[in-house]
């Protein structure tokens, strides 16, 4: 039992297996189904920023 921990390892496994009997290989899981694809999230009304960049601004500084 003190073993148990170096199972986990790739590497050990095939020590470990030449002294145990070979593990039965587990059935294969079934494929899992796809859930539906997600809505396309709504589009918001574009809107001017209320920050606009001093470039853009009406009110530039120093005029």
């Amino acid at each position: 039992m003190g073993s148990v921990g170096s199972v986990g390892s790739v590497g050990s496994v095939g020590s470990v297996g030449s002294n145990l009997p070979p593990l039965p290989t587990p059935p294969p899981l079934p494929p899992l189904p796809t859930p539906p694809p997600l809505p396309p999230p709504p589009r918001l009304p574009v809107s001017p920023s209320p920050s606009l960049p001093v470039s853009q601004s009406p009110r530039l500084p120093g005029r």
